[in-house]
């Protein structure tokens, strides 16, 4: 890397939010940033509408000495939106939420079987791992690619053509997940591919992202507009129920992107054995900590996946969510870099400490009269399309603001204030739980869309911060394996809660199913307990802001020179070489005992 007098900058972050996350990272030098611009990704918290991984953000930086001309260059990229696959996912989401409906799932179910569902979004730096490690007739990408298709138009062929009965759900949530993963290796190969394209173009870098990420924001929010116009007009239609022909609308999309990667399009080329093996060697020496911690947190969301599946018990996923969870953070704490490690671990109380009422939910703003005589009775429409683009819209005028005019907060004082708003904001969840708002005179269409408006605002701000700590703490040269390991990190801590709030939800007797003509109104008595419940475990991660940096978001946190590993220093490490200069000590402290011994022995005869 050739760095001259005159330092310029151009940093390009790609990294998931929340739900998700991978990263396409390009560092080409890294003075100290004077100013954050962030490109525009909408993301719905799950309370407005889903869970799933979050969108792609662009960051970029300026330095002090940038000249003015680039700075030109590059303005009209700044003023572009992007977004990445958290439409899908949004819109997956919502269409996992209509199909168990159909099938007259109970709420707490529902929860339990979303984990599973997105769990994929959780083994990315696993499969990024195993394509570098493993190529196939000597291609990294392709073979994966086309392995991962069959298996996505499975799932989905799978899920369609099943009978919507609750019997049927576990397999059901088999094929979602199959799908998911399609979707999940999609993105992540791809990324793959055109970051290193990145990498010989930098200056043409926001263009090409921005186009790729704005088509999906557009695509996106179509599809959100779409989802609920589906559920609502597409019942019956060939004898396919409606949650079926959702389901089915995205064959079409799923099974198009076969052809691009059987063209090659990606101008993937052949790799040789010598090739292969070198890769292989780079990745398991040097980033060999990483590459290990990667295919653990994979084995554990595939393990976590059967049990809950097998268990068929909230009690059984909410414990096994909790340990595996545990498990996972604990061990990243104690191989990576201290600094690293203490995010690592406030991402995952931040995460998982983020709950929403899911599966009960759909239920409540949904029944008909008969089924909640005193429900708000959304229709489908309302529900899957107009609350979902309301929340997108938001998210995107939030990170907006958040660029504008808080890159110069400090990271806790941005944590503290979002998730103090967050609290107050969400209290309008038991308000409508509790039917409140309609005794007081406010209608719930009214109540709820600006709740979802100001929530989804807000998560997304609360949200922003974390990784562009991330962006910071990614020691050079290993910038992309390392995001995607503390992404899927963040996405397997929140992919954990669903089950959580279904375990309190039937603990207190929240198990709605919709089923026809059954008045369904007690069960609902304690939804806006539970909603109550889940508000004050989400204040549990303000405990744990000394955990972060107390820097400004425009300062770098590491020093010069401290960058350039991920674990040097971390309490494993530091165990270790105790354990070295110990055998050490007493292997000298022997050596001086023997030496000792045979002069005595030789005082002794010569005596």
């Amino acid at each position: 890397m050739d760095i001259g007098r005159k330092a310029r900058l151009r940093y390009t972050v790609f990294g998931r939010l929340i739900d998700g996350m991978d990263t396409l990272l390009k560092i080409e030098q890294v003075p100290v940033i004077e100013e954050i611009v962030i490109h525009a990704n909408p993301i719905a918290d799950q309370k407005a509408g889903g869970a799933g991984p979050a969108p792609l953000f662009c960051l970029m930086g300026r330095s002090r000495s940038q000249s003015r001309d680039e700075e030109e260059r590059h303005r009209h990229h700044r003023r572009r939106s992007r977004s990445g696959d958290r439409h899908r996912h949004r819109t997956s989401s919502s269409i996992v939420r209509f199909y168990f409906r159909a099938m007259n799932v109970n709420g707490p179910d529902i929860d339990r079987l979303f984990s599973v569902i997105f769990m994929p979004w959780a083994m990315k730096p696993w499969l990024g791992v195993i394509s570098d490690s493993l190529p196939i007739f000597g291609y990294h990408k392709l073979p994966y690619m086309m392995i991962l298709s069959l298996l996505g138009l499975g799932g989905t062929i799978l899920t369609v053509s099943l009978e919507l009965v609750e019997s049927n759900a576990p397999i059901a949530t088999v094929g979602f997940f199959m799908a998911n993963l399609q979707l999940m290796g999609y993105d992540l190969l791809a990324e793959a591919v055109y970051s290193r394209r990145l990498a010989g173009v930098p200056d043409s870098g926001p263009a090409l992202v921005s186009y790729v990420w704005a088509g999906n924001q557009l695509l996106g929010l179509i599809a959100t507009l779409l989802v609920g116009f589906i559920v609502e007009y597409a019942d019956g239609v060939w004898g396919l129920g409606d949650a079926q022909w959702a389901v089915l609308t995205t064959i079409f999309t799923s099974s198009t992107v076969i052809i691009p990667a059987c063209l090659n399009f990606f101008e993937e080329s052949r790799v040789t054995k010598e090739e292969a093996k070198a890769h292989r060697k780079h990745l398991w020496g040097g980033q060999k900590a990483v590459a290990i911690l990667s295919v653990v947190v994979g084995l554990t969301a595939v393990g976590y996946s059967v049990i809950t599946l097998a268990a068929q018990s909230n009690t059984a996923a909410f414990v096994t969510a909790i340990l595996t969870v545990t498990l996972l953070t604990g061990g990243a704490f104690c191989v990576m870099k201290p600094v690293i490690g203490k995010l690592m671990l406030f991402n995952a109380i931040s995460q998982v400490t983020i709950i929403s009422v899911g599966g009960p939910s759909i239920y409540f703003f949904t029944n008909d009269e008969q089924q909640y005589p005193a429900g708000p009775h959304f229709s489908d429409i309302f529900y899957g399309s107009v609350l979902g683009t309301v929340g997108q819209l938001c998210s995107v005028l939030a990170i907006f603001a958040f660029g504008k005019f808080m890159k110069n907060w400090k990271y806790r004082t941005v944590y503290w204030t979002m998730t103090v708003m967050l609290i107050v904001l969400q209290l309008g969840d038991p308000i409508v739980f509790s039917r409140l708002n309609v005794r007081i005179g406010i209608p719930d269409e009214v109540f709820v869309i600006g709740s979802t408006a100001l929530v989804s605002a807000v998560s997304i701000i609360q949200f922003m911060p974390g990784f562009l700590i991330l962006s910071h703490l990614c020691p050079k040269n290993m910038e992309a394996t390392m995001f995607a390991l503390l992404a899927s990190l963040s996405n397997y801590s929140q992919n954990v809660t669903p089950p959580i709030s279904g375990y309190i939800s039937e603990l207190l007797g929240v198990v709605p199913r919709g089923l026809p003509g059954v008045d369904e109104s007690a069960t609902f008595d304690n939804l806006w307990i539970v909603s109550l419940i889940l508000i004050g475990i989400s204040v549990t991660s303000l405990f744990f802001l000394w955990l972060i940096p107390n820097a400004r978001m425009n300062e770098r946190i590491f020093a010069d020179g401290d960058d350039t590993s991920a674990t040097s220093g971390s309490p494993l490490e530091r165990w270790l070489q105790r354990k070295k200069v110990s055998k050490e000590y007493e292997k000298n402290s022997f050596s001086d005992k023997s030496a000792e011994s045979v002069v005595q022995d030789k005082d002794y005869i010569s005596a």
